[in-house]
């Protein structure tokens, strides 16, 4: 602890120095809106499905790529985010009419996120980020590069990384035994040894960039 104490004193940057960190996109149910290859195909949703990533498994390495992102697709993850235009109930083609109808057959419409939206199927707030921070960790809290360019859920954190910061730099430097044990200290932990870290916890990890 006096060492970790040190580092700051030290004045060593943070994640939060050369990034802003948030919640990934609440879709209101992310089994309804994240769905298989199969699920685009059936109701024809191509129009609306878009790259995604949501789950621990799904990312390998310090960075997720396209490559990855089609062989979780071709393993028959949720890895598209359905991301409806206004009015798609009315204007869209059966398939999509029927998908929506669906959800209101589910109750989807009437849960508390989707309710209060003009179009209870039109999901806000979609960005695309940098980089990607899980948000639950079991062996360590991963932090990796979004050359996919996919969108996640609030199953992960969306990471804007500053102009001018080496992403790829930037990232691998999480990659240190000291910053893990900031995010120990800093994040939550559950059973089973879990580890949680909301964004602010998140850019508070102290970290050897330059």
């Amino acid at each position: 602890l006096d060492f970790l104490n040190k580092v700051r004193v030290d004045n060593m940057p943070k994640i939060g120095t050369y990034a802003d960190v948030e919640v990934g996109i609440t879709t209101g149910s992310n089994g309804y809106f994240t769905v298989t290859q199969g699920v685009v195909d059936m109701y024809q949703l191509h129009e609306y499905a878009r790259p995604m990533v949501g789950r621990s498994v799904q990312v390998n390495s310090l960075c997720f790529t396209k490559a990855d992102w089609q062989q979780n697709l071709e393993n028959g993850a949720k890895a598209n985010l359905l991301v409806f235009t206004p009015g798609a109930k009315k204007n869209g083609n059966e398939g999509t009419k029927a998908y929506i109808e669906n959800g209101e057959q589910q109750g989807i419409n009437k849960g508390y996120k989707t309710s209060i939206r003009d179009d209870w199927y039109v999901i806000p707030s979609i960005k695309i980020s940098d980089a990607l921070f899980l948000r639950r960790n079991n062996l360590y809290p991963k932090f990796v590069l979004n050359d996919a360019q996919a969108y996640t859920t609030d199953t992960m954190h969306r990471v804007f990384i500053k102009e001018g910061v080496n992403r790829e730099a930037f990232v691998v430097s999480y990659y240190n035994s000291l910053s893990f044990a900031f995010a120990e200290i800093l994040g939550r932990n559950f059973g089973g040894g879990v580890l949680e870290l909301m964004p602010s916890e998140v850019e508070g990890v102290y970290l050897p960039y330059r």
